[in-house]
């Protein structure tokens, strides 16, 4: 972690799109309660099934060991196969499609009845960048953007929001066409870049902060000028890469990753920007 301040210039930048984890990060009680909900009445049914006893699923030690830092159907298959089960793919029950979506259900409803709290950082940030006219857009390489934006209630801090499948959608009716398939968008640098079309400014004249080496490898693909991977709350690093020496080093430079709290904003946005996306 870098003890220097880290600089977004918003003579160069008028935009910052903001990965949901950065301003959201704690949603992982939510998601091993989910998880928990829907496990433990699948172990039931199992158990009676094959006649085994039931063992529920522990929300600390299965959760990190299984789910923590993976997708969610490799998480979900890690911990079915730890149980010696064997479910199939897809199907109306019992299978790993069902289960995933019975924990994505109740996920959206634990954090519509709870809430989930912000990054008091990345709030006080978004205040900064917003009064000096900078554009604002949250994005997730997953689903269900906007409802973890609204848990949070910092939805009125961002011009857009975005998630795969909103971005799927929005490319679809653009081309004329159906909606471009969400799986498509979940690599990250797809649903960046059409933040920035959300926002009206080139990526290349926007900045990008996200929460992992993976979302940061992909703001350099998707031609971000400026993308900060922002040390998570254990001081884990990723890494910071500018392509505008003024911002944050040399060109293709990469320094340890953002304190987010030492990250600061100089100027204001200026107009015009070009737009040609």
């Amino acid at each position: 972690m870098t003890s220097e301040p880290t600089v977004l210039r918003l003579d160069r930048i008028g935009a910052v799109v903001f990965e949901v984890d950065v301003v959201v990060p704690d949603t992982a009680r939510a998601h091993a309660a989910a998880w928990k909900r829907c496990l433990d009445a699948f172990l039931r049914r199992h158990g009676r099934m094959v006649g085994v006893a039931f063992a529920p699923f522990d929300v600390r030690e299965d959760y990190l060991r299984h789910f923590a830092g993976r997708p969610r159907i490799a998480g979900l298959r890690g911990f079915l196969a730890d149980r010696g089960i064997d479910l199939p793919d897809n199907g109306a029950e019992n299978s790993v499609s069902s289960l995933a979506d019975c924990e994505m259900r109740s996920f959206l409803t634990e954090i519509a009845r709870y809430g989930v709290p912000p990054n008091p950082v990345a709030v006080r940030l978004l205040y900064e960048l917003r009064a000096r006219g900078a554009r604002t857009a949250a994005v997730c390489t997953g689903g269900h953007c906007a409802e973890i934006v609204a848990a949070a209630q910092v939805r009125r801090l961002f011009d857009a929001v975005l998630d795969s499948a909103r971005a799927g959608a929005d490319q679809g009716a653009a081309d004329g066409g159906r909606a471009v398939p969400a799986r498509v968008f979940r690599g990250g640098t797809e649903v960046f870049a059409a933040a920035a079309r959300q926002l009206a400014i080139p990526p290349a004249q926007a900045g990008l902060l996200v929460a992992s080496a993976d979302g940061e490898r992909a703001g350099r693909r998707a031609g971000f000028g400026t993308v900060l991977a922002v040390a998570g709350p254990n001081g884990s690093a990723a890494s910071v890469h500018s392509a505008t020496p003024a911002v944050a080093g040399d060109p293709g430079s990469a320094i340890p990753a953002a304190d987010l709290a030492q990250v600061r904003v100089f100027g204001r946005r200026r107009e015009p920007f070009g737009i040609d996306l």
